[in-house]
């Protein structure tokens, strides 16, 4: 069975905007993520809210598995 980590909106900012004064530990996360094969999961939702003031060509979205979230999932 393979290890999961689901990344929040916060996590993807962190990691993406280097000026923030946790990139570093969001940064080394995701290395550590990647280097010993977990996979990473966003959610459609986070992907929305970091589109409110970012770009989804920003994302790592190749090293990310999506998640959708439509109403059946709401319920």
């Amino acid at each position: 069975m393979m290890s999961s980590v689901l990344l929040d909106t916060s996590f993807l900012i962190r990691l993406l905007k280097k000026d923030d004064e946790l990139h570093n530990n969001a940064y080394q996360y995701y290395r550590y993520f990647l280097e010993k094969g977990f996979v990473l999961k966003v959610s459609t939702i986070s992907i929305a809210e970091y589109c409110v003031r970012g770009e989804i060509d920003e994302l790592p979205l190749r090293s990310l598995q999506i998640l959708p979230f439509n109403i059946d999932h709401a319920k």
